[in-house]
């Protein structure tokens, strides 16, 4: 007797949403009834090692976003070598009501920049970036519910020493950040931070690695910090 496909359909696209995508989307093959099934799946968790070529990772995330363009996706994971489409997806889900993003540009160069649409959500509760591009804070950060921030080689469009303050300024709910700069180049663009000043009331856990920047902390609730000067 197959008990699985007698759970709640809610309870079995949960259950799938804690597998990469690609292991989902095997189930597909177990019955007539299960051929759809993963494209319900409120999660996206993709790696462009899964794809033969850039082509074939953008059709098959278009399709899912078109299938699911009026339910909430609550989580979105893409690792992938093409950055202009990486600027597109984040934008694109950016009225879904997501609570998870994990973005990360495989190929470390400074192609343009994610737009202010990145800013504002209700229900991002973790943000991880990874060699992205960001537009400076042209107007107040809206991030309530974000509770873990972790960037690695971020940069952004212009040299601004409080643009990182502003970012955790707009977060009241942030306990955990970790930023790291693996590379720095003053002699161009793009814009990496030369000084971090992190001030926040409720942060637990920091973790800073870096160079050529100076950092200040001013974190009463900080429980664990951890500090690598590269």
């Amino acid at each position: 007797m197959d008990r699985i496909s007698n759970l709640p359909d809610s309870l079995v696209t949960k259950i799938l949403s804690y597998l990469p995508t690609k292991d989902s989307v095997k189930t597909s093959v177990l019955s007539k009834g299960w051929e759809s099934v993963w494209l319900r799946v409120p999660a996206l968790d993709l790696r462009y090692y899964d794809f033969p070529d850039g082509q074939a990772m953008e059709s098959f995330i278009d399709k899912f976003l078109e299938v699911n363009k009026y339910s909430e996706l609550q989580t979105f994971m893409i690792e992938s070598n093409r950055y202009d489409l990486i600027v597109d997806w984040i934008c694109r889900p950016a009225d879904r009501r997501f609570h998870e993003l994990d973005v990360s540009h495989v190929i470390r160069k400074a192609p343009n920049n994610v737009t202010q649409s990145i800013y504002r959500s209700n229900t991002l509760v973790s943000l991880k970036l990874v060699t992205v591009g960001l537009e400076t804070p042209k107007c107040s950060v809206y991030l309530p519910c974000l509770k873990i921030m972790y960037t690695d080689d971020v940069w952004f469009d212009c040299d601004d020493t409080l643009t990182m303050e502003k970012i955790i300024a707009g977060c009241p709910a942030l306990e955990d950040l970790t930023v790291i700069i693996s590379r720095h180049d003053e002699s161009c663009k793009p814009y990496y931070l030369k000084h971090l000043r992190v001030r926040s009331q409720i942060l637990k856990r920091f973790r800073w690695g870096g160079k050529n920047c100076s950092v200040e902390i001013d974190a009463p609730s900080l429980e664990y910090m951890s500090y690598r000067d590269n």
